[in-house]
């Protein structure tokens, strides 16, 4: 954000013989290197070269450009007159054509340039911006005076004014690069803000952090997870009250903010902006029954339907770390040092609480008086958060963490800074309440209702509810899970009218299915282990491999070919990475069928997680992988 520095000249001077001198430590925008090529694959690493003696500019206004959107790095005295805003280098400027080109023209006698800071001022007040005005005349006239210091020398008066400034910044940073850690690589800082094109896919555009969908059971309470791990019922006096206290698995995404010196955190205040969804807001219905159960629900007001949560703890760890929906400046005190993680809610016009000294101190911000108050010393500078994806991205991107920073406290936000991060959400969905009718001219096919997804992945509940597919619906003596697929020991003929249970499953849209991955973990029944050990059995000697279910591409009614998915066909083998596009996955979605081949042990015992890798080609390094941090998306039925 620019600020207006106004320079005024007195009406009597004669511009014509007037020499206006700029001095201040400029940084000259045409000295700024920059490499790679400009393109979201390989954008522009700029090199400012700022340091303690450069890093200010003032700008010249157009007369169709006061916000400075359009700039020219030349000097104004080298830019032709037109639209853009020009640099003002510190040098003389002399005569009628130079001080117009400032900007005193028609008779204007006071004009407005705009002060740029790219660097931090290393102590309080630093920055001098110092202006000398030489009307190039013996005396001054009689009866004028002037605001500014004025001094005598052999040629004539020297008018002298100046102003100080302190240039400051507030710095947000993420792991832009996806490379498992913020290390503030050039790469990384370039782009964790850059904003894609609509519709955007990789590698046209960028992702900025990949941030997983919180809304599995990893820690199988019944509770998703984004209902779990911080009390959200507010009681614990029984072993089940006791469920959503704790949980276990989450990794939560580091969000640096960091406020270098000199700002005074005494004063300071700071906005935290970015889409919420209030972890106290979230509500449950139904009696947790097999008929009726459990049901959570993110908010839905527009103010809390956001994708995102900032949290002062990454999630429950060993040392049992639990969470509270709690905002953080309700805590005693600072909560960086406490065990229980809090909840940091935007500091913005919805919620009405702007973040004081007093907050910032309680996220753990502290600085210390040196040189005898003319610069503050960080005691920690630095804070880290962590981000929560509740609802999927719509778009690459789409989420933006905004930071503005307001260093004295007079209510000017004067420097910000902004993240941007993708929730990465996957998806199986199944008839789990099993209402869809399973025969003939019934779809059989998941209805996304509420209850549906309430029921799908319950520990005691039964889910889906399958039919061990050992009938003989043909009567050729041969059960039906030893064919209608080929080269078994049962034969190839295909079995007209057979369904099996679709799973469907949702990915990103913006995923790219010839590179992007996915990998089944379920109790897999290979459909070539099928043995025969005894002919004079019939159906009875005919037996699956181990295992409870299978997974295939087509339904049963089609004659299947029972090599995986990745040769060529129909059977999707447990623990075997996928890409999307050897599934048919196409518009975010793909649809597989399901197979009991033996009757489960218990109510609920079979179950089927899907782990996606999603590898942003347009890094340079590194993937989302499982290997890194966080865990990929995963999603499970």
């Amino acid at each position: 954000m620019f600020q207006p520095v106004v320079i005024t000249i007195p009406d009597w001077v004669d511009l014509a013989n007037t020499t206006l001198t700029l001095e201040y430590p400029a940084l000259d925008p045409a000295n700024i290197t920059k490499t790679a090529t400009g393109v979201p694959t390989a954008p522009y690493i700029y090199d400012t070269g700022v340091n303690d003696n450069s890093y200010l500019r003032l700008w010249v206004p157009s007369a169709t450009n006061h916000d400075m959107a359009m700039r020219d790095p030349r000097s104004v005295l080298v830019g032709p007159p037109g639209a853009l805003s020009y640099y003002a280098p510190p040098q003389g400027y002399t005569g009628v054509d130079a001080l117009g080109r400032l900007g005193f023209i028609n008779g204007k006698r006071s004009i407005t340039l705009w002060l740029e800071a790219v660097g931090v001022s290393p102590k309080i007040g630093a920055s001098r911006i110092h202006v000398t005005l030489d009307p190039g005349i013996d005396s001054q006239p009689a009866g004028n005076t002037s605001s500014s210091s004025t001094s005598t020398s052999p040629g004539g008066p020297i008018f002298d004014d100046g102003a100080r400034v302190t240039a400051v910044k507030v710095d947000a940073d993420v792991d832009s690069d996806n490379t498992g850690a913020i290390d503030d690589s050039p790469f990384e800082d370039e782009i964790r803000d850059y904003r894609n094109p609509p519709g955007a896919t990789p590698p046209a555009g960028l992702p900025g952090k990949y941030v997983p969908l919180n809304t599995a059971d990893k820690d199988l309470d019944g509770i998703p997870d984004f209902a779990d791990g911080y009390n959200r019922d507010g009681l614990s006096g029984t072993a089940k009250q006791k469920l959503d206290d704790t949980t276990v698995g989450e990794h939560f995404v580091p969000l640096q903010l960091q406020i270098p010196q000199p700002v005074d955190l005494s004063k300071a205040r700071l906005i935290i902006s970015y889409n919420t969804s209030d972890p106290a807001l979230v509500t449950r219905t139904g009696s947790g029954t097999a008929l009726d159960p459990f049901l959570y629900q993110l908010p839905t007001d527009s103010a809390d339907s956001g994708a995102l949560r900032l949290w002062t703890k990454p999630t429950d760890d060993d040392d049992n770390c639990s969470r509270t929906s709690d905002p953080f400046y309700t805590a005693g005190g600072n909560v960086g040092n406490a065990k229980v993680g809090y909840y940091v809610p935007p500091s913005d016009a919805h919620n009405g609480h702007i973040y004081g000294p007093g907050d910032l101190a309680k996220l753990g911000f502290q600085t210390t008086m040196v040189n005898g108050g003319d610069s503050y010393k960080p005691v920690n500078s630095t804070v880290t958060l962590y981000i929560e994806g509740v609802r999927a991205s719509q778009a690459l991107a789409d989420q933006e963490i905004s930071v503005y920073l307001d260093p004295d406290g007079t209510g000017q936000f004067i420097a910000l800074d902004a993240v941007r991060a993708t929730v990465v959400g996957a998806e199986l969905n199944i008839d789990s309440d099993n209402n869809n009718p399973h025969q003939a001219g019934g779809s059989n096919f998941p209805d996304h209702s509420p209850q549906e997804r309430a029921a799908q992945d319950v520990p005691g509940l039964p889910g889906k509810v399958l039919l061990v597919n050992d009938a003989d619906r043909n009567l050729d003596g041969v059960p039906d899970f030893a064919q209608g697929f080929k080269g078994g020991v049962g034969g190839d003929q295909p079995l007209a009218g057979m369904q099996f249970v679709p799973l469907v499953v949702y990915y990103p849209k913006w995923a790219n299915p010839a590179v992007d991955t996915v990998t089944f973990n379920y109790s897999a029944s290979d459909p070539l282990g099928v043995t025969h050990s005894d002919l004079t059995l019939d159906d009875k000697g005919y037996n699956p491999a181990s295992g409870f279910l299978r997974l295939w591409k087509q339904d049963g009614g089609v004659l299947r070919d029972p090599r995986s998915a990745d040769n060529h066909g129909d059977f999707i083998a447990a623990g075997t990475q996928y890409k999307l596009s050897d599934l048919g996955a196409s518009g975010g979605q793909f649809t597989l069928y399901v197979e009991a081949v033996r009757p489960s042990s218990a109510v609920g015992d079979q179950r089927i997680v899907a782990d996606f890798t999603l590898t942003p080609a347009a890094m340079p390094t590194g993937a989302f992988t499982s290997s890194g941090s966080p865990s990929p998306p995963s999603a499970s039925s």
